[in-house]
Formats: C-alpha cells, sequence, structure tokens
C-alpha cells in the first residue's frame, strides 16, 4: 500500500499553522486595544525664598529627579512638576493633589516631598504611577545636602560644601568645586 499526500492535504496543514500563528500574535494587540487608555494629571509647585550666606540647602525626596543650578540672586527657587497617571483621571488628579511639598526654614532650608500612604492589599490594586521633579535655582555658595530614591541628581556651578546621597538613579556634578 502506497500512502501519496496530495498538495490539498499539506495546503490545509500550513493554512491551519498560518491562522493558529496570527490568532497568537494577534492576541497580545487584542487585549491592549480593550484596555482603557491611561489618564494623567499635572501640577506645578512653586516657590521663591530669601537666602542667607552660609545657609544650607537640604532635600529629602525619592520618586523623581532634583536639578539644581546656581545663580547671582540672593534666593532659592523652588520649582516642582508633580505628574500622576491612572486609569481614570479623578484617581491621578486625587493622588496629586494629595502629594506635599513641605518646605522649612528653621536654621536651613529644607525641602520635603511628602506621598500619601497607599491603601493596597493584592485584592485591591490600584493602577497609578507618580514622579515629582525638581528644578531648583540657588546661590553657587549655598551649603547643599540631598538625599534622593529613585530618580536622576544633576548639580550644576555650586561651589560650596555638598553632600549627596542618591539611591537608583544617576548622579551627575558639573563645573562646580
Amino acid at each position: 500500500m502506497r500512502i501519496h499526500k496530495t498538495g490539498g492535504t499539506t495546503w490545509r496543514h500550513k493554512t491551519a499553522a498560518t491562522a493558529a500563528l496570527m490568532i497568537l500574535l494577534a492576541a497580545p494587540a487584542a487585549i491592549a486595544a480593550n484596555r482603557l487608555p491611561r489618564e494623567e494629571f499635572t501640577r506645578e509647585f512653586a516657590k521663591t525664598l530669601p537666602w542667607t550666606a552660609g545657609q544650607a540647602v537640604r532635600f529629602e525626596h525619592r520618586m523623581g529627579s532634583i536639578t539644581v543650578h546656581t545663580h547671582q540672586l540672593k534666593e532659592v527657587q523652588i520649582r516642582a512638576s508633580l505628574r500622576c497617571s491612572a486609569d481614570r483621571l479623578e484617581d491621578a488628579k486625587d493622588l496629586c493633589n494629595r502629594i506635599e511639598i513641605v518646605v522649612q526654614t528653621t536654621g536651613s532650608i529644607f525641602i520635603q516631598t511628602r506621598y500619601p500612604p497607599q491603601e493596597e492589599s493584592f485584592w485591591n490594586r490600584k493602577n497609578i504611577g507618580y514622579s515629582v521633579n525638581y528644578d531648583v535655582g540657588l546661590p553657587e555658595t549655598a551649603p547643599l545636602e540631598v538625599r534622593n530614591r529613585f530618580g536622576n541628581v544633576i548639580v550644576t556651578g555650586l561651589k560650596a560644601n555638598a553632600g549627596i546621597e542618591n539611591a537608583n538613579g544617576t548622579l551627575t556634578f558639573r563645573d562646580g568645586r
């Protein structure tokens, strides 16, 4: 007995394999298309403080970058961009409005970012994201202390003592002593 495959049988197998492959490749795209797009909310913060000679500027921050540049003014200019995202705009806006930037001026100028506690459990997860990115101008002779986690730190033009601790991000120091 001789078995001979016809062109139709081979064609059917190739067609079925091609169709199965196309379904497997298209499935992730179809699933992603059914997801709602993420909503984003941005809030800006700005504060300018007088500075006296020798007064230190200190940061306690996480979840974003800190960029410090120097100027000739006798003041510290603090600018921050708060970005929050979530599945719903209301959730992103609520989170962003609960993030606090605390500025204290007892002795030194102390800047701290405070995030609200996350009330999550395995069964009640919210798909949220957030960051706070600072841009700070200060006199070149202002002593600087920075503690940052999960973000980059860039310092340009500082001619004073500095202590910079940065975890999980890059540290760049330019044109300083």
